[in-house]
């Protein structure tokens, strides 16, 4: 072999090391590619999968917010007050995981038993309430006398047969200071206190002292109920004795009892006692008020352990305490305003018509079959009831003008509420402009249902329900039925003819102020002079029903969704 040779065979083999060398270190970065793409798709498709996993969780978080808010729109057993107390709800979700013992879970999508807490989606529900309305309760009473003899400036005292006679007899009340309760005793309402001046006079049986209590509420929402009362002596050896309306009152959803002591109740001895010497004190058994909101924790459970919660604040309605101190509220003057119309009031010449404040004898107690603001109305009322005959409105008209909700006060706040009305009309498809014709769908007076506005004036022919309103001149043909609220704020008021039978069932407001082309300047800042007349024979009842428990809230009034947080 040649030297050549040998140095050429030496040279191939160095390469063919070279390219060895080569080729393991590319194998090697290969094999390190492959293993970090492995890696990769392997950590992708786990992100891949804890991603779906969590939005099949948030979405079970969703669903179960949705059937909580369903229920409480469609099952009119569904209180606040109740689903606060049942806080997550079981007696009306449907709880059906663990299959064995407490569920503590409702299955989406499969069988109970089938459902894997690594596999399958579910969720739970939590309600609260976020005011803590249920602890305590904050309220004052102002009282005073309405009629019946002389009376202090204060309205506190009243005098028999007046106040520089002597002997004569004094009536006192006092009221309740800012009181706190926390439910476990009966509070002080007000205090009676007799006294006989030189040995005091009988008051006659002809004389009817009239009072008022006004029960305000501060805490945890605002409010006012008026009690009514009178004080008489049946005979000079009688006693003199204290009487009310009604033993029972609500407020925001407080239940005010009357009690003759601090502890009883519910159920308490009826509230019927006679003055002595010393102070008669009444009572009331106070229950808290209904939740006006309630916020709701829904629990997501999705696949592989994930977990999501969602946050809402759900309102019973944007028309809270939308109902009225009377069956039928006349709100204005009898005085003409310059250019309206006047004050009138037809309540109809039939001895079958009839005007209630519901049954004072019931739990629910009643209120004014007409409510007024101004007492030269309430004089005439009474002068001219329906048929002739007073008994036919019960119990009698009364001034509230001391006891309106805030939204009936002053034009502008009820056109704050009208407003909200008209929206929401609107957007359900049952706004009307003038209509032309007759409206024979003012709602469903079976369920009391829907919100129907009329813009101008209207003639309904058709039954009704849940809340009317009417801007201009609400015209009634013949038999009308209304299940809820109907509330008439033209100075044409509201008139009723061509007779027929039916029955008004919950509150009638009549209010009327001006607002033309919806210039707010053009907004009246007092109510103008309210008319209502009936025209024609038949027995169109008005009796009063709380909106709270006349109207169903799948319609007229719904839960409103206040906000929805990720937690």
């Amino acid at each position: 072999m040649s030297k050549k040779s040998a140095s050429n065979i030496l040279s191939d083999k160095k390469q063919r090391g070279a390219a060895l060398v080569t080729v393991v270190m590319i194998s090697i970065i290969l094999l390190t590619a492959s293993v970090a793409i492995l890696t990769a798709v392997a950590l992708n498709s786990r992100n891949t999968s804890d991603v779906l996993a969590e939005t099949k969780a948030f979405y079970a978080a969703e669903s179960g917010l949705q059937s909580t808010i369903n229920k409480f729109r469609n099952d009119s057993s569904v209180t606040y007050r109740l689903a606060v107390a049942d806080p997550d709800l079981s007696t009306w979700l449907p709880y059906n995981w663990p299959t064995t013992g407490g569920a503590t879970r409702v299955v989406i999508g499969e069988v109970p038993s089938a459902y894997s807490p690594n596999t399958g989606t579910a969720y739970s529900v939590l309600a609260y309430d976020p005011d803590n309305s249920g602890t305590a309760l904050t309220f004052y009473t102002s009282g005073g006398f309405l009629s019946g003899s002389e009376i202090s400036a204060d309205g506190k005292t009243i005098y028999y047969p007046n106040k520089t006679a002597s002997p004569r007899t004094e009536i006192a009340i006092t009221d309740a200071a800012l009181t706190t309760t926390n439910f476990t005793s009966n509070p002080i309402i007000s205090t009676f206190t007799l006294t006989k001046v030189a040995g005091g006079v009988t008051i006659p049986s002809t004389v009817l002292i009239k009072f008022r209590i006004d029960y305000r509420m501060t805490a945890p929402r605002s409010g006012v109920r008026s009690i009514w009362g009178t004080i008489s002596q049946a005979t000079s050896t009688a006693p003199i004795r204290v009487t009310f309306q009604t033993q029972n009152y609500s407020l925001l959803g407080s239940l005010i009892e009357l009690c003759p002591s601090n502890t009883g109740g519910p159920g308490c001895t009826d509230v019927m006692f006679d003055l002595s010497t010393t102070p008669s004190v009444l009572y009331a058994h106070i229950t808290a008020v209904e939740p006006f909101r309630v916020k709701l924790v829904s629990t997501g459970y999705g696949p592989a352990g994930a977990v999501k919660k969602l946050e809402a604040i759900i309102r019973r309605s944007l028309f809270d305490g939308m109902g009225a101190g009377a069956a039928t509220t006349m709100i204005g003057s009898s005085t003409t305003p310059p250019g309206g119309l006047p004050f009138m009031f037809a309540p109809g010449t039939s001895n079958g018509v009839a005007y209630s404040g519901g049954n004072c004898s019931a739990p629910t107690g009643c209120v004014p079959s007409f409510g007024v603001t101004d007492p030269a109305i309430l004089a005439y009322m009474n002068a001219h009831p329906p048929g002739g005959d007073p008994n036919q409105m019960q119990p009698p008209p009364q001034m509230i003008t001391e006891s309106l909700p805030d939204w009936q006060q002053t034009p502008a706040a009820m056109d704050t509420v009208i407003d909200r009305l008209r929206a929401t009309a609107q957007n359900s498809g049952r706004y009307y402009v003038s209509p032309g014709g007759k409206l024979t769908d003012p709602g469903n007076f079976a369920n009391g249902t829907g919100i129907t506005f009329c813009e101008g004036s209207c003639t309904v022919a058709g039954d009704g329900g849940g809340i009317l309103v009417v801007t201009g001149m609400l015209t009634n043909l013949g038999g009308f039925s209304f299940k809820g609220m109907i509330i008439v704020t033209g100075e044409e008021g509201w008139e009723r003819n061509g007779g027929g039978n039916g029955q008004i069932i919950g509150n009638v407001i009549i209010a009327p102020y001006n607002k033309r082309s919806y210039v707010p300047e053009n907004l009246s800042t007092t109510f103008l002079a309210p008319r209502y007349y009936i025209t024609g024979g038949g027995n169109s009842d008005i009796i009063y029903g709380d909106i709270a428990g006349t109207l169903d809230n799948t319609s007229a009034i719904s839960d409103f969704v206040a906000g929805v947080a990720e937690k």
